[in-house]
């Protein structure tokens, strides 16, 4: 059990490591839900490119899709939280300017 959950865990982690697919999904977290019409003009990514890296993040649990509309699952609520105690942690300041500039 808890070998699958470091595995779960380390797929989450590999699924953000671009910066572009954690700028996408900081923008699902911040306005709660967004359709890909949406989120294409945020991020000015053609539709191909978005589509990839929503799957990339449905695929590791973090976002889901209902009714044309993408949002965060209960894991992807879970690491949004944690990314914000760790952008506001003074021990983690180097971390924490990375991602507030996302």
């Amino acid at each position: 059990m808890r070998e699958q959950k470091l595995a779960a865990v380390l797929l989450i982690l590999s699924k953000l490591k671009k910066a572009e697919r954690l700028h996408l999904f900081l923008l699902i977290a911040k306005s709660g839900t967004a359709t890909l019409g949406e989120l294409r003009k945020a991020t000015g990514a053609n539709t191909n490119l978005l589509n990839r890296h929503l799957i990339a993040l449905k695929n590791a649990w973090l976002v889901k899709l209902e009714k044309s509309r993408y949002s965060l699952t209960p894991t992807g609520e879970r690491v949004f939280r944690t990314l914000n105690r760790i952008r506001n942690d003074p021990d983690a300041a180097e971390i924490g300017m990375t991602i507030g500039r996302l």
